[in-house]
This record gives structure tokens, C-alpha cells and sequence, in this order.
């Protein structure tokens, strides 16, 4: 089984690489569940750990305007022109069905990044489907809690991905995961990765008029989750 760091931070990127973790996935703002990073913490993760770019131009739901979009186009043809190992993407339609027509014209733009498709596959209305479309488009992996708001709830739907996928996608089950379940979710479900941020919620500039609070790497955790996995 593969672990996926999400890291949203040099340190993170520094911490996924002394830990052995096989990959991250690179965004920022995790406070809105991560954007897009920007092109300099991309050059620093390149050298130091298989990096897969999360593309998406904000927090929110994955209904995507025709500039979001266009957006995220010309940022999965960076990722491709910096030679960073994947993105990872995901659209819908305003009947929360997957965005076919998008997702296709990304896949044309990626080539040969990986592809992973992120917890907009969460929001789609008929999984079964929007299991075999990705297959079919050629997605290496999904990121998904099972349609839950987190993996220890959709476990039971994480299995039936599993089954469904016949090893023609990766399932990383992701979405909640932390030291008191991940053994629990990785014996009960078998996932193909587990993806986790190791997160805590700490204070930034303490004493200056622009502190705020920000979700942040913890070495220990991350200590922790490994060691529950045998890593």
C-alpha cells in the first residue's frame, strides 16, 4: 500500500521525503481543502519527493466556471512543463455528474503526467459511472472518503470502489484519516493508497496584527501514522 502525504508546505514537503511517504500531493490553503500551489513550491517539492500537483482555483464545490476552467488548463500545462510527476484534477456538471468534456480536454493537455482525480468524485451523483468514466479517460488513481465525510464512514462504499476498480484504478482512500482509524480503514477496506495532511490547527505570527490560525504539518503525527501502518 502507497502513502500520500498532503503537503501544503516546504516543511511538509521536507518531512514527506525524510519519512519515506512513496508521494505528495502539493497544494496550499488547506484551510479550504487546497488550491493550486504556486510554481516556486512546485520547483522546491520536484527534487526532493514524486510530486502529483493538485489543480483547482479555489475552495468550494467542484462546479467549475468556463475561466475556472480555463484556468486550470494552462496550470496542468505548467505542471507538464515543469516535469512534476502528475496532477490531479476533477470537475463536475451543475447536475453533479462528472465534467466528461473537460476532464477529457485536461487529459489531452496532461499527456503523460499521472492523473488522479481528487474528492470531486465524492460529489457525483453515480459513482458507478463516474468510476468507469475515469477508467476510461485513463485516470491512474481517485482520491475518495467513500462518499462520506470521512474514510472511517465510507468504508463500506471504499470497499465497493475496490471491487468495482478490479485494479484498473488506484482507490486512495483519503478524508479524515488519522492515528485512531488508519489501521482500521487500511485492514477493512484495502485500499491501493492512503492519503493523509498530519495536520494541526496552530497559530501563525503570534503578536503581530496579522496572526492567524493555519493548518500545519506535525512531525509527530506523521510519526504516528506510519508507524500504525508499519512505515
Amino acid at each position: 500500500m502507497k502513502i500520500e502525504l498532503c503537503a501544503a508546505s516546504e516543511l511538509a514537503i521536507v518531512l514527506a521525503s525524510a519519512y519515506g511517504c512513496d508521494r505528495i500531493e502539493l497544494c496550499q490553503q488547506l484551510e479550504v481543502g487546497g488550491i493550486t500551489p504556486s510554481h516556486g513550491l512546485q520547483q522546491f517539492a520536484k527534487s526532493r519527493v514524486e510530486t502529483h500537483v493538485l489543480i483547482r482555483p479555489r475552495g468550494g464545490d467542484f462546479v467549475f466556471s468556463s475561466a475556472e476552467k480555463e484556468v486550470m488548463l494552462m496550470d496542468i500545462a505548467a505542471v507538464k512543463r515543469n516535469d512534476l510527476a502528475g496532477v490531479v484534477i476533477g470537475a463536475l456538471t451543475q447536475a453533479n455528474t462528472l465534467d466528461i468534456d473537460w476532464l477529457k480536454e485536461a487529459s489531452k493537455i496532461a499527456g503523460k503526467l499521472e492523473l488522479t482525480c481528487h474528492r470531486a468524485f465524492d460529489d457525483a451523483v453515480d459513482w458507478q459511472d463516474a468510476l468507469e468514466s475515469l477508467i476510461s479517460l485513463g485516470f491512474r488513481r481517485v482520491l475518495t472518503s467513500g462518499q462520506a465525510p470521512n474514510a472511517l464512514l465510507g468504508k463500506e462504499l471504499l470497499r465497493s470502489f475496490v471491487d468495482q476498480s478490479k485494479n484498473r484504478i488506484e482507490i486512495m482512500a483519503g478524508g479524515g484519516i488519522n492515528v485512531a482509524n488508519i489501521a482500521n480503514i487500511y485492514a477493512e477496506v484495502k485500499p491501493n493508497a492512503i492519503h493523509f495532511s498530519a495536520t494541526e490547527w496552530r497559530q501563525i505570527g503570534v503578536g503581530s496584527r496579522y496572526e492567524t490560525a493555519a493548518l500545519c504539518i506535525d512531525e509527530t503525527k506523521l510519526k504516528q501514522l506510519l508507524n500504525a501502518v508499519n512505515r
